[in-house]
């Protein structure tokens, strides 16, 4: 269950995933739409998880986990890195079809 980032607890897990440069306008969108489902589904052995994120100077994906309510497992923790490592898929197909012979170096990393 998502919640707003200003609500979470302080003793929150966080993640943070940095990309190589910043998102443009419409990644920002698809990545606000994923990650959204994504947390929306997200759980620990069949437990709805109160999490959390932000997309800070459209570079940084930070996903927070009040584990107060339920703790995060190695595999809730493994589907966030596969969501996370699936974006850089999408986010690298797009970014190459809108590419310019100026920008043709940048690639999203995260």
């Amino acid at each position: 269950m998502i919640t707003s980032f200003s609500e979470m607890s302080k003793d929150s897990r966080i993640w943070i995933y940095q990309s190589n440069r910043k998102f443009i306008v419409s990644e920002l969108e698809e990545l606000n739409s994923k990650t959204v489902a994504f947390l929306n589904s997200w759980a620990s052995h069949g437990s709805e998880m109160l999490c959390s994120y932000q997309i800070k100077y459209d570079r940084f994906i930070i996903i927070a986990l009040d584990e107060s309510k339920t703790s995060a497992s190695g595999c809730s923790i493994d589907s966030c890195v596969h969501f996370i490592q699936g974006l850089e898929t999408v986010s690298y197909t797009h970014l190459r079809a809108h590419e310019t012979p100026e920008h043709l170096v940048c690639r999203l990393l995260l």
